[in-house]
């Protein structure tokens, strides 16, 4: 049997190569000056990457149920690297890109990303936020280690663009499949009687949970209340991410050449501040309650975007940013291990596919609309609205959680009645 700090390690290996996603905006420019593509189109083959993520997610998850997470993660290895290699071969128009990219490796990402989440709950069922905000750490950080990777592959010469472009995917595709399919051998699942020691101090519900079927989670009120939560961090966060480098562009205009390298420093900055806030908040809802982590994490988000429709400078603009993708982080690694005491974790891989679909909905649907409303990118007046609506969002969010603490404690409160009566009734 594996040791379990070998398999966390191994999952945020795995998460680490699988964060790389969120390093598309470095790849946007070049997309657009040697091959001509509108803004709008260099930001396709993200939306749909994520929409993707999210379908292989629900259906990794399904998989997983039954084969256990190995030959998920492995195949997970072999779709994102195929993807990135046909982008490489034959990627020319955004549609290209969306099938090869956003659809195979999207897929790849999905498949990938379920099975060492899976894996750390569980393993560790003392711990599921700590150790879920652990490994997710590496997809969130993902992009601060290879954005500045792929920036540096791509170059900076648009004349070279012809040959770093695919040269940059061909790379990534090698270096993923190598080290997901890798990491993705040593997963798997404790036998069914298998207890860590520490679990013996957990309260008597957590060994006596109702384990949900995949179908029955979709005729409970609180599956959908807790769509909603979800969908409402997901956009919160995507929708001050994905405008970041026209923002910060936008306020130091007047900075000829400082902007590109202040640019790549607020990915960093994000990427780890995302990471930091998946172990963080993680760790906190193991002591808070997960609706009374997420309630502060949403807001954090509502005050920190009312804070950048005044802000004008860069400086604080970057740490604004990464307040939000610090609680965006949070919202990642809280919602698995919720969702895990919601309806168990025997189909923990197919009843979080489900609810991750709010993850795809919100990436497909929150950059575009976030693009739309500003406009005139030149203008840093025109994001307002868009944080605006950030700070609208996450309102909606805190209390959408505050009302899922109450069902919660409401639901656990008659559990404890009826067990006294049970109890009694014996006696």
């Amino acid at each position: 049997m594996p040791k379990r700090s070998v398999l966390a390690f191994m999952a945020v290996v795995t998460q680490l190569c699988l964060g790389a996603v969120y390093s598309w905006s470095v790849f946007r420019k070049p997309l657009e000056v040697h091959y001509g593509w509108s803004a709008q189109e260099s930001s396709l083959p993200f939306q749909f990457v994520l929409l993707f993520y999210a379908l292989g997610m629900l259906l990794g998850g399904i998989w997983q149920d039954r084969v256990g997470p190995r030959a998920v993660a492995i195949t997970g290895g072999v779709l994102l690297g195929t993807g990135c290699t046909l982008a490489g071969l034959f990627g020319r128009e955004p549609i290209d890109f969306i099938l090869f990219y956003g659809l195979l490796g999207g897929l790849g990402i999905g498949f990938a990303y379920v099975a060492p989440l899976a894996v750390c709950l569980k393993w560790f069922p003392e711990m599921k936020g700590r150790m879920v905000g652990f490994a997710v750490l590496g997809f969130g950080a993902g992009s601060a280690l290879f954005a500045p990777i792929f920036s540096s592959w791509l170059g900076h010469s648009p004349e070279s663009y012809a040959e770093t472009i695919p040269q940059t995917f061909f790379r990534m595709a090698f270096l993923f499949t190598i080290v997901v399919i890798v990491c993705g051998s040593f997963f798997c699942f404790p036998p069914s009687n298998w207890k860590p020691k520490a679990f013996e101090m957990l309260p008597p519900k957590s060994e006596h949970q109702r384990e949900f079927f995949p179908g029955d989670i979709v005729r409970t009120g609180q599956f959908y209340l807790l769509w909603l939560i979800f969908f409402c961090g997901v956009a919160s966060g995507f929708a001050v991410i994905s405008e970041v480098v026209p923002f910060l562009t936008a306020l130091g205009s007047q900075r000829t050449g400082a902007i590109p390298v202040v640019s790549a420093a607020a990915i960093s900055y994000i990427a780890l501040s995302n990471g930091a806030g998946r172990l963080v908040w993680g760790t906190l809802s193991d002591r808070l309650g997960r609706e009374y982590t997420l309630a502060i994490i949403f807001g954090a988000m509502l005050l920190v975007s009312l804070a950048l429709t005044q802000t004008t400078s860069i400086t604080l603009a970057i740490v604004l940013v990464s307040c939000i993708g610090f609680s965006f982080g949070g919202i990642l690694a809280t919602m698995p291990a919720l969702t895990s005491e919601t309806f168990g974790t025997r189909y923990i891989g197919t009843n979080y596919g489900l609810l991750f679909t709010a993850f795809g909905f919100g990436g497909v649907l929150v950059p575009g609309l976030a693009s739309a409303i500003v406009g005139d990118v030149r203008n840093p007046v025109n994001y307002q609205p868009v944080f605006l609506m950030t700070g609208i969002v996450s309102s909606v969010g805190l209390l959408l959680s505050l009302l899922l603490s109450r069902t919660r404690t409401s639901r656990t409160g008659r559990s404890q009645e009826a067990s006294t009566r049970s109890e009694k009734s014996l006696s």
